[in-house]
């Protein structure tokens, strides 16, 4: 099911190798408050393909004025309506840059998935993501429009 907004950026094609890069558009696919503490967050996925590798790009904006780090090793934890779990790991510092929701912290990072994981996310209805960082995780529960979303953006580039 591809939604309304959901576009192909761009597409490269190296004629001499015969390899398409493409790249999707960046869509909202979750977003939680918690009442106690007041910390707002949204989670923002574009995906792309290069020479048959798969990446999930993920930008994640908060309402927190404190940084954050994602360091090497960190996971995004990707939870199934089966109940598989799937994950990819950081492998670089990625620290948070001031300029999310109002005066809050954002990042973006981009993490290769396996060709295993990448049709897992194609056959499959995602219920949550956890995206680990160096104070603790961000925990995004999916409602259907979201998780069609995920799944539309990975079709995309399959």
């Amino acid at each position: 099911m591809l939604l309304k907004a959901q576009v192909i950026l761009n597409v490269s094609i190296d004629s001499m190798a015969h390899d398409t890069s493409l790249l999707t558009s960046v869509e909202k696919i979750g977003d939680s408050v918690n009442v106690k503490t007041n910390l707002n967050q949204q989670l923002y996925l574009s995906a792309g393909r290069i020479s048959g590798n798969y990446t999930l790009t993920f930008s994640l904006q908060t309402n927190s004025t404190t940084p954050f780090v994602i360091n090497p090793g960190n996971k995004v934890l990707i939870r199934m309506v089966n109940g598989d779990i799937g994950e990819v790991k950081n492998s670089a510092v990625v620290p948070s840059r001031f300029g999310g929701i109002g005066y809050g912290h954002s990042i973006k990072v981009s993490y290769s998935v396996s060709t295993e994981l990448f049709l897992k996310l194609l056959n499959n209805d995602v219920s949550g993501l956890s995206v680990e960082y160096d104070q603790g995780r961000y925990e995004f529960t999916l409602n259907t429009n979201y998780a069609a979303k995920l799944k539309s953006i990975c079709s995309l580039v399959k």
